[in-house]
């Protein structure tokens, strides 16, 4: 189902999952009409819409509490990004915070310390093992996704790098295999 009904007050409301959120005009085209869907309310989860009622993740509070407390609690000087779609609402927010919180630390933004990969449930092992060992001098990385960290993880694990010793690693999604990586994830 691309998308779910159910009783809010007196109200019937379609929500429209957010793994369709890469192309919310043609979802919302092809199923409202003035917000509408029959005699629905449509509003649109995690992406924003103009004209639609919307509910979104806070992208830019979570990635730069994260990355703020990397360098803050964890001393990072060298803070890399794993991220995916440079053109998807959602990354390019969090891309935001990123960059941010580096400016607002006085850390130097590197336009090669960030790695786009392919998709967010990325297996991209060999570009994302060549990304880390042209930079050894990373000491945290901020992954759009949790999905993407815990990729990270056995990437990293190849390098002889210590996850939460020689290098800090966060992420965005508290999904529930976060809490089982070890050491567990940030998230």
């Amino acid at each position: 189902n691309f998308f779910h009904i159910n009783d809010v007050f007196s109200f019937q409301v379609v929500q429209i999952y957010s793994k369709f959120s890469r192309k919310p005009h043609k979802i919302a085209t092809k199923c409202s009409h003035k917000h509408h869907f029959f005699d629905f309310l449509v509003i649109i989860l995690n992406s924003m819409m103009d004209g639609y009622s919307y509910v979104c993740y806070d992208n830019r509070k979570g990635v730069k509490e994260a990355v703020d407390y990397m360098i803050e609690k964890c001393h990072c000087q060298h803070i890399g990004m794993l991220t995916a779609y440079k053109d998807s609402q959602g990354s390019s927010q969090r891309f935001k915070a990123y960059q941010e919180s580096l400016k607002e630390h006085n850390l130097e933004y590197h336009s090669d310390y960030v790695l786009y990969v392919s998709n967010y449930m990325s297996f991209d092992n060999q570009i994302i093992d060549e990304w880390l060992s042209q930079h050894p001098q990373l000491d945290g990385i901020m992954c759009t996704t949790d999905s993407l960290a815990l990729q990270l993880y056995n990437n990293i694990k190849k390098t002889g790098k210590r996850i939460g010793v020689d290098i800090m690693i966060a992420a965005f999604d508290d999904i529930p295999e976060a809490k089982h990586a070890i050491p567990q994830l940030s998230s």
